[in-house]
């Protein structure tokens, strides 16, 4: 008698470090609890609106320049849409290629890209 009374507090104290009856106890559902809501997923951001890009990469080209001896190379650069009619082109070093003198060509308001006749 005395060896089962033993035994009663034993499986007493295993039942709880254990979980109790079917392993749930108020702290470990708390637990569970806590768990959930730091691993559930995040909503996705809206998509970002699509607006029109006021730059236009304007690749290199050759333009020819009169009284000049030879095409004059602007390299590639972006300019700043001002209206559609109207482009900023920054400062732009320009080589000719015969003689490999280069000038500055200013900034300043130009056409666009596709019809300009000049850099």
């Amino acid at each position: 008698m005395t060896r089962a009374l033993t035994w009663i507090p034993l499986a007493l104290m295993a039942l709880q470090i254990g979980g109790g009856v079917g392993g749930r106890t108020p702290s470990s559902a708390a637990i569970d609890s806590i768990v959930r809501s730091v691993t559930r997923p995040l909503s996705a951001p809206p998509a970002p609106a699509v607006v029109r890009p006021d730059t236009v990469y304007v690749p290199n080209r050759y333009v020819d320049v009169p009284g000049e001896p030879g095409p004059l190379l602007v390299p590639g650069h972006w300019e700043r849409r001002i209206s559609e009619r109207e482009y900023y082109a920054p400062p732009l070093p320009a080589c000719y290629g015969p003689t490999g003198g280069c000038l500055s060509v200013p900034a300043g308001l130009r056409p666009p890209p596709d019809s300009r006749l000049g850099p």
